[in-house]
């Protein structure tokens, strides 16, 4: 018997145990893992370096079959057939939200009358914009996966969100929710407020998967050149790997040159390194829940620059926040940062104490949100 299934949009491959890997934990359930035996439900994925267990503990790892295309009927069948399997072996079923995988899983655990538990991690409204998803295929998908998210957050026994009010405003718990307020950033390593550059290259970091367009690492490219063609040596490093990684750094080489890194996956030892070599941090994604590796670097002592939105609002100050989809608003962003030496050890001072304070505040919530979590499994038994 599977005690809990979780079901995640990561992509992920099975060990020679059995278990799960992938780019990075599901570390929103960590804990729960060492507490519950659970099984990763996911997608697929090809073998790649520097992969990690997703979970501490695993008792398992469910492939899902995946449509290659819309019109791939049997495919779709086997992978709802698949889900309704695994959930019907579980005595409990986590959905990470937005998603198809956490969307499928929601109405089969309802339809099962499995106990449900919600991991709340970004708003499908902003990640699936139309700017990404034109036309009618993205208005639908769109909407699906909004109601679907709303269904889960009314009908989940227990939820975490990872903002403190963002996703809660929008995604509102049902009456009978157990709802926490936890960011998925794990321990924080607290640095000293960074200095500010002074005469010499500014060096910028981002950490993004390069998966998706949105997560703005075209638009942050951009807002490099406009720095460098008004004469400001800034220095560009970004972080992460994905499908869109060959034709982002095609790019990035014929328009900066050298002043562009691709660093690639790096694990926790890697990242703490980067942080400490860069000078700010820069995030200009379109959507977000509250992402960890903003909260990290802000922990290390770094300034930092973001676009608003999801629960981003929530960690920077309001004159280091710009639109997404804007290099322009990026680039002045940047640039004020930089020309005030004395605003800049401000903001890096207050970033470490903002991202100590809510991993802090985090660490209480997650034992609470286990503990609901557990329960609410162990009430099916």
């Amino acid at each position: 018997m599977i005690s809990v299934a979780v079901f995640t949009e990561q992509r992920s491959w099975t060990d020679e145990h059995g278990h799960a890997r992938g780019l990075k934990q599901l570390s929103a359930v960590a804990a729960l893992s060492a507490r519950v035996p659970c099984t990763v439900v996911s997608r697929g994925a090809a073998h790649a370096e520097g992969a990690t267990p997703l979970l501490p503990r695993q008792v398992g790892h469910a492939v899902l079959p995946w449509p290659q295309s819309r019109r791939d009927i049997a495919d779709l069948l086997r992978f709802l057939l698949r889900a309704w399997s695994v959930v019907g072996r579980a005595e409990g079923v986590l959905a990470y939200a937005p998603g198809v995988v956490g969307a499928v899983a929601t109405a089969v655990a309802i339809l099962r009358r499995k106990p449900l538990v919600v991991v709340a991690v970004g708003n499908p409204r902003e990640a699936l914009a139309p700017e990404m998803f034109p036309g009618l295929a993205g208005a639908v998908i769109r909407t699906v996966l909004a109601r679907a998210m709303t269904l889960a957050c009314r009908r989940a026994r227990v939820i975490r969100y990872v903002t403190a009010a963002a996703l809660q405003e929008e995604f509102p718990p049902g009456p009978k929710s157990a709802a926490f307020a936890a960011t998925d950033t794990g321990h924080v390593n607290a640095g000293q407020p960074r200095p500010a550059p002074g005469d010499r290259a500014v060096r910028v970091l981002t950490v993004a998967s390069l998966d998706q367009p949105y997560k703005g690492v075209a638009e942050l490219m951009e807002a490099v050149i406009a720095l460098r063609s008004r004469g400001r040596d800034v220095r560009l490093s970004i972080a992460g790997t994905g499908r869109l990684r060959s034709e982002l750094e095609r790019y990035g080489r014929k328009r900066l040159g050298d002043a562009v890194r691709f660093l690639g996956h790096l694990d926790d030892g890697q990242l703490d390194a980067a942080y400490q070599e860069a000078d700010c941090f820069v995030l200009a994604s379109w959507s977000e829940g509250l992402p960890r590796a903003l909260v990290e670097a802000m922990a290390s002592g770094l300034p930092a620059v973001a676009t608003r939105v999801g629960g981003v609002p929530e960690l920077l100050e309001p004159h280091r926040l710009v639109p997404p989809r804007e290099p322009e608003a990026l680039a002045a962003a940047i640039a004020r940062l930089v020309e005030d030496p004395a605003a800049w050890t401000t903001s890096a001072a207050r970033n470490i104490k903002v991202a100590v304070a809510l991993t802090e505040a985090a660490a209480d919530a997650e034992d609470q949100f286990v503990a609901a979590a557990a329960r609410a499994v162990g009430s099916s038994r």
